[in-house]
């Protein structure tokens, strides 16, 4: 070869090798409760970095750590169904003696009940697990296989998008209230994530609710203790009607929230009440109306009936609306 194509390959070489970048190397993971630099292969921040995932797959075992703002329990709950339902949540949290507890849990229903897998009869396969406490932050790393086999566990691919919602609250352990909560979609692949929100129906499912008991109630009232008022049986027919009309909106919101969660319509004490309640919302208005019309004799009957139903709606109503509250406050009004 002659010098001058030498003097042009050294030069070429020597470009090449000065615009390489070297590759960093990854670190192994390491579940000691802190989380290095490298390694995890992904990561997502949401609520303004009061919560932190990172994960990592090798071979058939995930690699997950928790990094959020409380000094009480971290969570994540993988593929759930709805809301909540069918999630296969992973708790982790640091006692006072600085041991790391977890659970293995399963998400029952979308107001927050999951027991551990092993109460369902099921499996805790949580591989391992460690813990740090420091500046108002818990950390926590675990590790898990992709399959587990269990019945109240989620499969987890090796690459591709993941599903997740994800959850802090202020005490150790894994039943109580969170303080912050949300849902994702992370890709195992790349890396990448993007929070999954709604807005909240439950609020005007509630004040729904509430403003048709309180226009019952007060039309129950002038019905009772008003009667030698010439205006009590308009008054009491147009609160009445009113309300009862606000309170089966109130059940279509609580069906349409139900319906976007993704959950059965008839699951729990709440939901049987609430189609009860919508049937008694349309008889016993009925009934007042159509007793009106019947002779002496019938209209006694029809109008105590009437009478009843009517308190067994607010009565009703009244529990309806103290559940609804138990279930806001068990799930942190989320």
């Amino acid at each position: 070869m002659k010098p001058t194509r030498w003097l042009v390959a050294v030069l070429l070489m020597a470009v090449l090798l000065a615009g390489a970048r070297p590759v960093a190397a990854q670190s192994p993971v390491s579940i000691d409760g802190t989380i290095g630099d490298g390694e995890y292969s992904g990561s997502a921040s949401f609520a303004d970095g009061r919560f932190r995932l990172h994960w990592r797959i090798e071979g058939d075992t995930l690699y997950l750590a928790m990094d959020a703002e409380t000094t009480g329990w971290v969570s994540v709950g993988i593929e759930p169904e709805g809301r909540m339902q069918g999630a296969d949540m992973l708790f982790g949290w640091v006692n006072e003696d600085g041991s790391t507890g977890t659970a293995d849990c399963y998400a029952t229903d979308d107001w927050g009940e999951h027991p551990p897998d092993e109460e369902l009869g099921g499996t805790d396969d949580i591989l391992a697990a460690a813990g740090t406490e420091a500046n108002g932050r818990t950390v926590i790393e675990l590790a898990r296989p992709l399959v587990t086999g269990d019945l109240y566990d989620r499969e987890v691919p090796a690459e591709g998008a993941l599903r997740i919602i994800w959850a802090y609250g202020a005490r150790d352990g894994y039943t109580g209230r969170h303080t912050a909560a949300g849902a994702a979609t992370i890709d195992l692949g790349t890396g990448a994530a993007a929070s999954t929100s709604a807005p909240r129906i439950w609020p005007w499912h509630a004040a729904a609710t509430g403003t048709g008991f309180l226009c019952i109630l007060v039309g129950a009232a002038i019905a009772r203790y008003a009667k030698r008022q010439r205006w009590w049986l308009k008054t009491h027919r147009a609160l009445a009607g009113a309300g009862g009309t606000i309170a089966l909106l109130g059940v279509a919101i609580g069906w349409a929230m139900v319906a976007r969660a993704g959950a059965g319509h008839w699951r729990g004490f709440h939901a049987y009440l609430g189609y009860l309640l919508a049937l008694l919302l349309v008889v016993t208005p009925a009934l007042g109306l159509v007793q009106t019309k019947l002779a002496s004799a019938k209209r006694k009957a029809v109008r105590a009936v009437h009478r009843w139903l009517g308190r067994a709606s607010l009565l009703l109503m009244a529990a309806q609306i103290l559940l609804g509250v138990l279930m806001v406050l068990g799930h942190g009004g989320a």
